[in-house]
């Protein structure tokens, strides 16, 4: 069965933890690929695009893929993806989370998507654990269907997988 799942995180405007601690273990493999702006020389954290990509056998490769947009941004991009954030950012300012308390604190502002597409249930919990790991990082919360902070998310999302 193929996983497929997407969150936006509103966040004050971070630098970003290293791309690897995304995913650890599939840095670790021998079959993987990474693209992204996150390798840039003088940019201190501000990357705004990583894709992972990973073989599992007998099946699609695993991705994941984390885009951000942010308000103060050090270069534009075209990247429909990432376009589409900007309209949340929009959003953030209009006041759509304004009942927020975390959101409506928030200064300068960044969103940020993190997505999974994957047969692996355990690359999907890494997925999973990425997300809670940015939401604290970032001190973010997600927007949608769930607004969640890192706790929040572990407890609705991982908590019952504890070992």
């Amino acid at each position: 069965m193929l996983l497929y799942t997407e969150l936006v995180v509103v966040a004050p405007d971070v630098a970003h933890p290293e791309a690897e601690a995304f995913w650890p273990a599939v840095w670790e493999s021998e079959d993987f690929d990474s693209d992204g702006d996150f390798y840039y020389d003088g940019i201190d954290g501000r990357w705004t695009t990583l894709e992972l990509r990973t073989k599992v056998a007998g099946s699609a490769p695993s991705v994941l893929e984390v885009y951000t947009f942010r308000e103060r941004r050090l270069y534009g991009t075209g990247l429909e993806s990432v376009a589409r954030l900007e309209r949340t950012l929009d959003d953030v300012k209009a006041g759509r989370w304004a009942d927020n308390p975390a959101v409506a604190a928030m200064t300068e502002v960044a969103v940020t998507s993190l997505a999974v597409q994957t047969t692996s249930t355990e690359h999907y919990r890494a997925y999973l654990e990425a997300v809670e790991m940015f939401l604290a990082h970032a001190g973010g919360t997600t927007v949608g269907r769930f607004e969640l902070d890192a706790a929040a998310f572990h407890e609705r999302f991982l908590r019952a997988t504890d070992d």
